[in-house]
């Protein structure tokens, strides 16, 4: 068990394999993120398209809504939920010298994307 205080000597991956870590790593990130205000919704199942269609409920209201995701799944399901969205965007994180990765549900890499989907959402 850890604590807020608690200083990690593992790597991430290491950390999240223990499945009561990573309960407990869930636990605290949702109490600091709720104690800065954040609005939370813990996806249990199928988190990527929980994570999609709670961005494209509240696109709405926002100038712009970006959804941070390591995969392409996130992109793909944008492209193919919200593809009229101009204010969506998908971000991959940089990792060492790389840079982040933006993309719009509108670009150019969407509409390719959206060419080669097997499906199409109306």
């Amino acid at each position: 068990m850890f604590h807020e205080e608690t200083v990690f000597q593992y790597t991430q991956e290491k950390l999240l394999a223990n499945e009561c870590n990573k309960k407990c790593f869930i636990e605290l990130l949702k109490k600091a993120l709720q104690k800065a205000n954040f609005c939370l919704q813990q996806a249990i199942e199928v988190a990527d398209l929980t994570i999609v269609n709670t961005a494209i409920s509240v696109a709405p209201h926002y100038d712009s809504v970006r959804v941070v995701g390591e995969d392409i799944d996130l992109l793909v399901l944008l492209t193919a939920l919200a593809s009229t969205h101009s204010n969506l965007f998908s971000q991959k994180c940089g990792r060492g010298k790389t840079p982040d990765s933006y993309y719009s549900t509108t670009s150019q890499i969407a509409k390719k994307v959206e060419k080669r989907l097997p499906f199409h959402f109306p």
